[in-house]
């Protein structure tokens, strides 16, 4: 299991939390992309935060993990794309 991460003087390093590396340890049991939007539309409905987009770690369909952003009319963004577990 070889991950790619960003390097640690880019931007996007400062994604990557301890949780997304606990994540990432247990990478079969992430959720689909669908299913994290799903989660995320599920949170914008239950919370009055004012939060924009939540992150998180998903698994795209060409069965690759990926760090994703979710916002609140719906659109995603793949921040990082991690590879594949295998």
């Amino acid at each position: 299991m070889a991950f790619q991460f960003p390097r640690s003087n880019s931007r996007l390093a400062e994604h990557i939390t301890p949780a997304v590396e606990d994540a990432l340890a247990e990478w079969r049991r992430l959720p689909t992309r669908t299913e994290a939007a799903v989660q995320a539309r599920n949170f914008f409905a239950s919370t009055t935060t004012g939060a924009t987009g939540v992150y998180s770690v998903c698994l795209l369909a060409d069965d690759s993990v990926a760090l994703c952003r979710f916002g609140v009319r719906r659109h995603f963004r793949v921040i990082w794309r991690f590879g594949r577990g295998d």
